[in-house]
């Protein structure tokens, strides 16, 4: 994996990033991610040749070329065989993610909300995240982001599994990860919650 960081003043900064086929995946990637104050406006995947843009409400005021970031990509990836080649390919190191589970908005039961799974500082960007409901695996409504770089050489992704809170559910997120020796769970237990609000109000 290669990265390169441009700071486009105080507000923003544009990140590129590729991989190169190689042991274990053979297949290449790139991703190009442009931030205002730390938020994602968009990002461009190697494999689709398209801008996704997560902040849609500003896509009439910024003009962006694909094209020049691909350019960008194509480059990274060049620059990246040469210094694989030049370590002797020497594997990077594994670094286990950090992962917080919150809610997007305050907790009120039997109101939809999202449960976040939140995945950091982890490198390589080779990462699974699994929800469970009472035990039992939970895939209808999850959405997942692309893996972020951050400027210290690691990344981030978030998951988000939509919900109803019902007294007594307990949600799992399960991350797999190479720099873990098992897979990571943090539980979401609204029993415990409802109970320990109960208690505060007496």
């Amino acid at each position: 994996m290669c990265c390169g960081l441009i700071q486009q003043g105080s507000l923003g900064s544009d990140v590129a990033c590729c991989r190169v086929a190689s042991f274990p995946s053979k297949e290449e990637s790139g991703l190009f991610l442009q931030d205002i104050n730390g938020e994602e406006t968009l990002h461009v995947d190697w494999n689709t040749k398209q801008q996704i843009w997560r902040l849609p409400e500003i896509k009439q005021a910024i003009h962006f070329d694909v094209q020049g970031v691909l350019g960008t990509i194509a480059v990274l990836k060049n620059n990246l065989a040469i210094l694989m080649k030049r370590s002797n390919w020497t594997q990077s190191q594994n670094v286990a993610p950090i992962v917080k589970l919150y809610l997007k908005t305050p907790l009120e039961m039997g109101d939809p909300n999202v449960l976040i799974c939140f995945a950091d500082r982890f490198s390589p960007p080779v990462l699974k995240i699994t929800w469970l409901k009472n035990g039992q695996l939970v895939s209808q409504g999850v959405e997942e982001t692309a893996y972020f770089p951050s400027v210290d050489n690691t990344f981030r992704k978030f998951s988000y599994l939509p919900l109803v809170p019902e007294d007594g559910d307990i949600y799992t997120c399960q991350v797999e990860h190479w720099g873990l020796d098992q897979p990571l769970q943090e539980t979401w237990n609204f029993l415990q919650i409802t109970q320990d609000a109960a208690h505060l109000s007496v």
